[in-house]
């Protein structure tokens, strides 16, 4: 695999976590939205956090050369432990494809009227064909995608401000006990967001080019998800009435007409696309560490772990993003904790 610059890296880092949630709006109106301007505060605690978690994680990836997640989290040869976190791992990527494909099949259903569960089986089908691809395929999705997503959210946002009538920051009425105030809704966006991407910084970390690309592009991922979030909490503070839909940038681009309908369902797409191959590719990856069964060279593998992913999909998008995530966050925090002082005590080692 191609060394990593870290242009290279601020779109892989960023990209694993835009996926349908993010673009779309629903995870950051669910996260900071609803707080109000309060949720701004809640954001940038939440990227400052992304930047310094993901500056551990990778530079110990990078050193290390330890990319088995599970012995990252726990450094002692403990098997029913480290077994313990594999699984949570496999697990919360396995449920970001399915948030994915839920995300997909409602996109697909409000753009053509087709059934959320064909169009979610569509979605699964193409994560497959490029799934088999490899980390290669990954990386040029995310390399395509999210430049266009970050220009294209700019614009739309802008065009928001300057054709809205008035902010309206007042706080939601909506109650979900799993994110009470914008501080541990930060926490827990940056926890279950790192969680479930460690197996995908877990599968590039090792191919960074240097430490000085690790800090820029994490740095630069980290703007990139500044200058897209705050786009779209402006866009939502301007107009309320699409926080509650399914899909409320979607539904926004949808008042600017067909054209920017369509162009921004194709970018959304996308990103659904990055973050469903990653977290597909990650469990392989991890799993085949495991079991030589399980590799990207054997597509039935892929074709099961696709297919059962499309069946729990039906669940609903909306549904999976205010439970799965928040709940995957307080493991993500043990997670966190956990390989910032192993790498901190792997640093120490080194330098006696």
């Amino acid at each position: 695999m191609k060394k990593l610059n870290f242009l290279s890296l601020s779109v892989v880092f960023a990209g694993s976590f835009l996926g349908a949630g993010f673009v779309s709006g629903q995870e950051l109106w669910q996260f900071f939205g609803k707080f109000g301007l309060f949720g701004f505060l809640g954001l940038l605690i939440s990227l400052a956090l992304f930047f310094i978690t993901g500056v551990f994680i990778i530079s110990y990836v990078f050193e290390s050369g330890c990319d088995d997640v599970s012995c990252m989290v726990v450094t002692a040869n403990i098997p029913v432990l480290r077994a313990l976190v594999g699984f949570l791992e496999c697990l919360s990527m396995l449920c970001i494809f399915v948030v994915m494909t839920a995300a997909a099949g409602a996109l697909l259903n409000s753009l053509f009227g087709i059934a959320e569960y064909i169009g979610s089986a569509i979605f699964a089908f193409i994560v497959f064909l490029f799934t088999i691809k490899g980390v290669g395929a990954m990386i040029r999705v995310f390399s395509f995608f999210v430049p266009m997503l970050v220009v294209f959210t700019v614009i739309l946002s802008i065009y928001a401000v300057n054709t809205g009538d008035a902010f309206n920051f007042s706080k939601a009425k909506e109650d979900n006990v799993l994110l009470s105030n914008f501080v541990m809704s930060a926490v827990l966006y940056v926890a279950y967001g790192i969680v479930c991407s460690l197996g995908v910084m877990a599968s590039y970390g090792k191919n960074v080019r240097g430490k000085k690309d690790i800090v820029c592009g994490i740095l630069l991922g980290s703007l990139i998800l500044a200058v897209i979030a705050t786009g779209i909490l402006f866009t939502f503070f301007l107009n309320r009435g699409i926080v509650y839909k399914q899909l409320p940038m979607l539904a926004y681009a949808s008042k600017c007409g067909s054209f920017v309908k369509f162009l921004f369902a194709f970018l959304l797409v996308g990103a659904m696309l990055g973050t469903a191959i990653s977290s597909i590719v990650a469990t392989v990856y991890y799993i085949s560490k495991k079991v030589k069964l399980f590799n990207l060279s054997n597509p039935f593998v892929i074709l099961d772990i696709c297919v059962f992913g499309w069946v729990c999909s039906l669940l609903g998008f909306r549904e999976l993003v205010g439970t799965v995530y928040p709940l995957f966050g307080y493991f993500g925090i043990f997670a966190i904790i956990a390989i910032i002082v192993n790498y901190i005590l792997f640093k120490r080692k080194k330098n006696k």
